[in-house]
């Protein structure tokens, strides 16, 4: 081939090359303003995201619409902002709708409960703010508290001996006016008594003066006027203005009557002004100053008197009293722990246990009743020389004085009743302390405690010598008998002949009835101390007949009582401890067994007692089955003392009964036919010996007469409980009030 060709047809593949190059790079320059592919939304169908491929939300999507519509499916669940297209979806736009609705009304709710607290918040400021102009001349009042009391032991003692006498002789020395000034004044004041003689100074205390108060605990001036800032009244916002008043009322007539410690005169007046200042959220006051409103202070202790009184309303308000008390518990710990505190603080303090003891938490009430007996130690208040200079107001001492005794009986009363009477030492007083003042209740159980003190001492106690002392040990149950007697007597009289007040004729009944109760109760008590020790040998020859008759008018007059009556249920757990303490003394009495006891002992236990405390035993059974359904505290009860009844046989005749509401008994015994052996001419007697303790139950059962059990099975319970020891038949939680 010629090179001419040659070299043409190489240049060809060249030239190609070239325009390749040429046109790849124009075609670059043109594809670098090209736009990013848009992403698939996140709401893409199943089908659209696998292609990867824009898609529009609907349903179906336009992709799958031009391709195959019922293959458009969506896996991810979709806004309320999801968009329907047209097509099958009746059932996805009600549950859109109903969705939307259930929004909506949600919103409305919190928007209506927003607009309440909103008009609350306004009425409340713009009351506040009125009050602050009207009260700019009149600044509220500063709590003064009571000083602090030491011994002679204290660290300071001599300082202050040494401090009294040159403040007496007066200091001439001038040049130390200006390092007497620098020092300050400590805000917690204190005094002595050496020799009969009060001298003030500094406490014993080696904390600094000027320490910050522990975290929580108000300031001496935290009880503020209303009028600058509104008390707090929740949650008895929940509450109509009257049924505020118409508790204050109740706890007045319950509660006042018992333990006169509470101006209620004061607080009513306080609490009217209140509420009718709350109403009026443009209140201004007529004249220069406002009239009494509640503090601080007052607001809480209106909670606790609001929540004592509606633990009588039954268990309906139990939430409602719960956190009421809940509300005050801050305010309650501050002054527990700050030693800056009042007679106001005290009865306080004291409206705590109210609540334990009327709420059935004895245990919880006698721990903090506690720290106030510490408190009353370390203001000197158990002195008489104290109480002069403390309380120059006689109105101000006779509280007082009335504060201090109520203190005194509630430590003795749930001491004992917790079975820890010697577990430590209480509240003494001196011999020199005057007592109660119109306090007819307050003076009997005085009385009642140290009656119950000294046999209690003598009979419980842990070195007994029965045996060396058999007369003694008689004398001695002789002479109690007679002075609780005389008690019960006198004090039924001193509350007829005592003024009213603003007790009821319901109320002095049930103080009657509870000074009835005490007195069996107390009896009761001494019985245990012949029956289940070693005095046995030294009892009474009718311990047994006595003893168990004490109990059957315990739980006669129990069961005799309206259980729907506001004062039964303010009285409930105390009403529960005596039918407890009476039950407990009736199964031991059945579990007793009349064939062996007289070989054993001096004391014999008859067919005709063992046969009254077994009926006794379940007429109460019956009434605290019946409370149960009512109450929590008797439905614990209840649970407690089942397990030791069946075992002697006595759940077997209690049957559901429907009876009215309200009445005494909701179960009765089984109607079976009485039997008696013929063999046994003293159980031939038994209808008419028992023939006042049918009239006494005829109110419990539909047929007038309650069935008395078979004597077989009598016989039956009574051998199958003598198969198990004492411990088991008499737990420790007879004895448990919680």
């Amino acid at each position: 081939m010629p090179r001419g060709k040659q070299d043409s047809s190489g240049d060809v593949p060249t030239l190609k090359r070239t325009a390749l190059a040429s046109q790849s790079a124009a075609d670059s320059q043109h594809s670098r303003p090209r736009k990013k592919r848009n992403r698939y939304t996140p709401h893409a169908c199943n089908r659209c995201k696998a292609a990867k491929v824009r898609c529009d939300g609907r349903l179906p999507c336009s992709y799958c619409s031009t391709r195959d519509a019922t293959t458009c499916h969506y896996t991810a669940r979709p806004l309320p902002t999801f968009q329907l297209g047209d097509g099958p979806t009746e059932n996805d736009e009600g549950q859109f709708e109903q969705r939307l609705s259930t929004l909506l009304r949600q919103q409305n709710e919190k928007l209506d409960l927003l607009i309440k607290r909103t008009e609350r918040l306004d009425a409340t400021n713009a009351f506040s703010i009125s009050g602050q102009f009207e009260s700019a001349s009149s600044p509220p009042r500063v709590k003064k508290p009571l000083p602090l009391f030491q011994s002679p032991t204290s660290a300071f003692c001599c300082i202050n001996i040494i401090g009294a006498q040159i403040e007496g002789h007066g200091s001439g020395n001038f040049s130390n006016a200006a390092l007497l000034t620098a020092v300050p004044v400590c805000s917690k004041s204190s005094f002595s008594i050496i020799q009969g003689q009060i001298l003030e100074g500094e406490t014993s205390d080696l904390a600094s003066r000027n320490s910050p108060d522990p975290p929580g605990n108000p300031s001496p001036g935290s009880c503020t006027l209303v009028g600058t800032s509104f008390a707090p009244l929740q949650p008895l916002d929940e509450m109509e203005d009257h049924e505020i008043l118409q508790m204050l009322n109740d706890f007045e007539c319950m509660a006042g009557i018992t333990y006169p410690i509470l101006d209620m005169v004061e607080l009513r007046l306080k609490t009217q002004n209140s509420l009718q200042a709350r109403q009026t959220s443009g209140f201004k006051y007529s004249s220069g100053n406002p009239p009494d409103t509640l503090e601080h202070c007052d607001a809480t202790m209106l909670k606790l008197v609001v929540a004592i009184s509606l633990l009588a309303e039954g268990d309906v308000h139990k939430d409602l009293a719960s956190r009421l008390f809940q509300s005050t518990q801050s305010d309650v710990q501050a002054k527990v722990w700050d030693a800056v505190v009042d007679l106001k603080d005290l009865g306080l303090l004291i409206l705590v246990v109210f609540y334990h003891l009327h709420r059935g938490t004895w245990r919880v009430g006698w721990r903090f009743l506690g720290n106030i007996s510490r408190i009353i130690f370390e203001l000197g208040l158990t002195r008489e020389i104290v109480l002069a200079r403390v309380f120059p107001d006689s109105k101000d001492r006779v509280r007082a004085i009335n504060t201090i005794w109520t203190v005194f009986i509630l430590e003795q009363h749930l001491s004992y009743a917790l079975g820890l009477p010697n577990a430590m030492q209480g509240l003494r007083l001196d011999s020199t302390f005057p007592p109660p003042v119109n306090a007819p209740f307050l003076k009997a159980m005085i009385e009642y405690a140290r009656i119950g003190r000294e046999a209690c001492s003598a009979l419980l106690g842990d070195n007994i010598m029965a045996r060396e002392n058999h007369n003694v040990w008689q004398n001695s149950y002789t002479s109690f008998q007679c002075r609780i007697d005389r008690w019960a007597l006198d004090t039924t009289i001193d509350f007829h002949s005592a003024p009213t007040n603003h007790a009821t004729e319901s109320a002095r009944q049930y103080l009657e009835t509870l000074i009835n109760l005490r007195a069996n109760h107390m009896r009761t008590l001494v019985a245990r101390a012949f029956l289940c020790t070693e005095l046995r040998t030294t009892a009474p020859v009718d311990i047994w007949s006595a003893s168990v008759d004490n109990a059957a008018d315990t739980v006669h007059v129990l069961s005799r009582l309206d259980t729907s009556s506001k004062e039964y249920r303010f009285h409930r757990p105390q009403l529960n401890h005596f039918l407890i303490s009476a039950l407990d003394l009736l199964l031991f009495a059945c579990t007793s067994d009349p064939s062996r006891s007289a070989p054993k002992s001096a004391i014999s236990l008859s067919d005709a007692t063992c046969f009254k405390a077994r009926q006794s035993s379940m007429v109460a059974l019956n009434l605290l089955r019946t409370l149960a359904e009512v109450s929590d505290h008797s439905k614990n009860l209840w649970e407690k003392t089942r397990g030791v009844a069946s075992r002697l046989n006595l759940t077997d005749y209690l049957v559901p009964d429907q009876s009215a509401p309200g009445q005494a008994s909701a179960f009765s015994l089984v109607p079976d036919p009485p039997e008696f052996d013929d063999a046994n001419p003293q159980i031939e007697q038994m209808p008419e010996i028992l023939h006042q303790f049918y009239a006494d139950y005829s109110t419990l059962s539909g047929s007038g007469i309650l069935p008395v059990p078979l004597r077989d099975n009598l016989h039956s319970a009574l051998n199958n409980a003598a198969e198990f020891p004492e411990s088991d038949f008499f737990p420790s939680s007879f004895s448990s009030l919680e």
